[in-house]
């Protein structure tokens, strides 16, 4: 490698070490543009050797002046066409922003009307949702017959056991102190709803403006995937509600009916009368039959039909009935 290198009018100079010779640039190669000749003192030769590199640029490229030129131009002609950037972004930024609403707009029930048949909700007294729920059906039906109109109790069962082992037929509100409306909500409407006796107010959002009405609350629909979780959570409480019942049904007549036969039994085991414990002129009971709880006197016995003649008074009257020993009791 060069140990130094410098340049004088004669040509180039080459150091090695402390040794420095000279010679003169060949005039061969005095005329070339793009090539220069350097001398250089190899540590094994005593006489310098020249070598020529030539730094010939390659065709087609460009220095960094030039590259940066040219992006400037690119640079230039895309902001003709397009603009500028800081342009662009205010664009942007100008279509986002909107003029701000007035009271008189935001306040506007009748814009409801545009999201057609929604479910609303309505705040009342929590045990009087039935009773709101039939006045706003019947007084609707009157103000609006050609509108839609759905009102919604949504309850699911109590799950109350009986003292015979029987589920109730109660059910509970899933939301106490609420109902739900189906229609197509306007002025008209929302005025009318809220003039009912009991109905306090829609549920929604407070309208946040400087009016006289700052604090009314906008109806906010329930969303439809609300409204499809509470059907299915509904349907599926019926139906595992309805399998419990049924089967404490099938035990509760089961033990009913094992009740019923010893409750029988027993009966006939005390108060059945026997043919040897009968006889005529006795006073008995009729315990079932047309005649039941007629009281009469035996008159004639029949032992082979197991039977009776009991003397019965019916109206004033005297009459003779035929009665089977099992439907008596003796007094």
């Amino acid at each position: 490698m060069f140990s130094s290198c410098c340049r004088g009018s004669l040509g180039p100079s080459l150091l090695v070490g402390t040794h420095v010779a000279s010679r003169p640039a060949p005039s061969s190669h005095s005329s070339g543009d793009n090539v220069q000749t350097w001398g250089r003192v190899l540590p094994w030769c005593q006489t310098p050797l020249v070598c020529e590199i030539q730094e010939a640029t390659k065709p087609g490229t460009l220095s960094a002046k030039e590259r940066r030129k040219q992006r400037n131009e690119r640079r230039e002609e895309l902001k003709d066409l397009k603009g500028s950037w800081r342009n662009e972004v205010e664009t942007k930024l100008d279509v986002k922003k909107k003029a701000p609403k007035g009271w008189e707009e935001i306040l506007d029930i009748n814009q409801l009307t545009t999201k057609g048949m929604q479910w609303w909700m309505i705040a009342v007294p929590k045990n009087g949702e039935q009773r709101v729920a039939d006045h706003i059906e019947l007084v609707f039906r009157r103000l609006f017959p050609k509108a839609e109109l759905q009102i919604l109790l949504p309850s699911v069962p109590r799950r109350k056991v009986l003292k015979d082992g029987r589920y109730s037929d109660a059910r509970q509100r899933l939301y106490p102190g609420c109902l739900l409306v189906q229609c197509v909500l306007n002025r008209e409407v929302y005025n009318f709803i809220r003039s009912v006796p009991g109905v306090w107010d829609f549920f929604g959002t407070r309208a946040n403006t400087r009016s006289v009405v700052s604090d009314m609350i906008i109806p906010a629909a329930v969303s439809s995937i609300e409204i499809h979780e509470m059907f299915k959570r509904i349907e599926m409480e019926d139906a595992a509600f309805k399998e419990i019942r049924e089967a404490a049904n099938r035990e509760a007549d089961e033990r009913e009916r094992l009740e019923e036969v010893v409750k029988t039994a027993a009966k006939l085991e005390v108060k059945m009368p026997s043919l040897l414990q009968l006889e005529e002129g006795a006073m008995v009971r009729v315990n079932s039959g047309p005649f039941t709880n007629h009281t009469g006197v035996v008159e004639k016995i029949n032992h082979e039909e197991e039977t009776l003649g009991v003397i019965l008074t019916i109206f004033g009257r005297q009459t003779v009935a035929k009665l089977g020993i099992d439907e008596v009791t003796v007094i």
